[in-house]
């Protein structure tokens, strides 16, 4: 696939000491044009064996993606009590790439009656690559002209990893087990070439256990547990030493010296569906800890500083880098309830959920810890009336508290909610006609952001030809003109709120030809595959 993008950014922002004492603003345009690419492909090869459960299956893929572009930015910033004011007119260009080729090979063998060895190996090779070259501009030549070092980096890095284990599986009509472990050998390699010439090497070697059981009760019911084990390695951006400076206030920067992370997975899974009054019932539960968990340091600079590196902070703009730290916990919980109401011909969903996360980092060399809690509920009413009619009822409610356990300013409360109706009809000789309405609410956010909007979407169309398959469509999306972009960020040292220009009212023609086609001999109605 291919894609362009192109972004216009404006942010006016402020930072004070309190509710009213000021520290620094600034007011800043950012400009960008990139373009990329992504390529990938995957090719499998099973085999089974005439003794029953043994089985080899090998896998090969690759992935490759590339994105060039530039960006401008302009800004006038002030810092300090006294307002001391800078200018900024810049020029990026950038350029990433990366690569991945990874296999997998699994061979099973009988154990017993009902149970079966399983051995794997599976290696893997990433390798990445980003450039970045800022220039400021010069007045007098009236160009972008010498390289401004700070914000300039061309660094790569590879991630090599082995990994092999043994697994065995048990299974039975109303159970079904398994245990394995695996041995994980990494390497983790990087280079920087400019603006100052360094490599690093490290390895890791982990044991990954796993495991999986279920059981089918009588009542067409079951639960499912799984634990699951694995590592993440920091990304390219996270470890090149490159300033971003496309918000002045925040500067982010990346750290050549990140570990790769450990996270183990738990998750509980219990379903009922059918049974004499055909309800359904489903529930979910899982919790996630990650060790060398990558998270934020932040440096808050209430007066001038000059870092390493010979960074200046300016009071009233903060430095975030990314750091290893233990103690990064996410938990949720979900239910959902689904019933028929046969006196109106429809199917009703009741769901409801609750989820945690507790997220570590650093602010000015303390440790804190961002608590999210979010309790959400909702329904779906769908109806079944008959082939010609269908619609949908949905609600979601979403409230949400926000408790840091050392930057006290950042706690906050808000909520959101969806609701929204789906209505289609197929009506006279072949007409289709579609429309749906949603409305969005967000309360409790900054003065400006809480929103309260209704979308709403009409179509009609026809379906020519004896077998239906071609469809002539015209519709109007956002017919109210109210379509808005909002959302929120929590970080461990500020909430933002960001309005996003999108598209709003506009007509879409869409013009769909299916075809079919059946094997010879093969019953009418049954088709062997489509091309839409």
């Amino acid at each position: 696939n291919f894609q362009q993008n192109k972004q216009a950014n404006t942010i006016d922002g402020y930072t004070t000491i309190g509710p009213t004492e000021f520290l620094s603003k600034t007011q800043s345009i950012y400009n960008s044009s990139y373009w990329g690419y992504n390529l990938s492909g995957d090719v499998l090869y099973q085999h089974r064996f005439p003794k029953r459960r043994r089985t080899l299956s090998l896998d090969v893929s690759g992935t490759f993606n590339n994105k060039t572009g530039d960006a401008t930015q302009t800004a006038i910033s002030s810092y300090g009590v006294v307002e001391d004011s800078t200018s900024l007119n810049q020029q990026a260009n950038s350029s990433t790439s990366s690569y991945t080729v990874s296999g997998d090979a699994s061979y099973t063998e009988p154990a017993g009656k009902t149970g079966m060895v399983q051995i794997n190996y599976s290696p893997s090779y990433t390798w990445n690559k980003a450039d970045k070259e800022t220039s400021n501009y010069d007045s007098l030549s009236m160009a972008y002209s010498g390289l401004d070092t700070l914000l300039s980096n061309k660094y790569d890095n590879t991630y090599m990893t082995h990994r092999g284990g043994v697994s065995y599986r048990y299974s039975n009509r109303a159970m079904h087990f398994m245990l394995g472990v695996d041995a994980q050998y990494a390497l983790l390699s990087g280079q920087e070439v400019f603006p100052y010439s360094f490599s690093l090497n490290r390895s890791f070697i982990n044991v990954l256990p796993h495991a999986m059981f279920t059981y089918r009760f009588k009542n067409n019911s079951n639960l499912r547990l799984f634990y699951r084990t694995s590592t993440s390695p920091p990304t390219v951006t996270q470890l090149q030493s490159v300033i971003d400076n496309s918000n002045p206030l925040l500067l982010t920067t990346g750290n050549p010296d990140l570990k790769q992370s450990y996270t183990h997975n738990v998750m509980l899974r219990y379903g009922l569906a059918g049974g004499s009054k055909e309800q359904a019932f489903f529930a979910f539960a899982a919790v996630s800890y990650t060790q060398q968990y990558v998270a934020n340091s932040t440096i808050i600079a209430q007066r001038d500083t000059l870092l390493a590196n010979d960074i200046l902070l300016r009071a009233g703009s903060q430095l975030t880098q990314p750091v290893n730290l233990n103690g990064n916990l996410t938990a949720s919980t979900f239910l959902t309830y689904g019933l028929p109401i046969p006196k109106i011909k429809c199917n009703l969903n009741l769901n409801a959920g609750f989820s945690f996360s507790g997220t570590p980092g650093l602010v000015n060399g303390l440790r804190n810890v961002a608590n999210t809690y979010n309790a959400n509920a909702g329904f779906v009413l769908g109806s079944n009336i008959s082939e010609k009619i269908d619609f949908t009822l949905s609600y979601t409610a979403n409230y949400n508290v926000v408790r840091n356990t050392l930057q006290t300013s950042a706690n906050s409360n808000y909520f959101n909610h969806t609701a929204g109706v789906k209505f289609n009809w197929l009506f006279w000789k072949g007409f289709v006609f579609n429309t749906n309405l949603l409305n969005n609410l967000y309360a409790g956010v900054s003065d400006g952001y809480n929103l309260d909007v209704f979308l709403w979407n009409a179509s009609l169309g026809y379906k020519f030809l004896k077998d239906q398959s071609l469809e002539v469509k015209a519709g109007v999306n956002d017919i109210l003109n109210q379509n808005t972009g909002i959302t929120r960020t929590i970080t461990d040292t500020y909430i933002e709120d960001s309005k996003t220009a999108v598209l709003k009212r506009y007509l879409l023609v869409t013009i769909t030809y299916n075809i079919r086609y059946f094997n010879a001999g093969q019953k009418p109605g049954k088709v062997k595959g489509s091309v839409e």
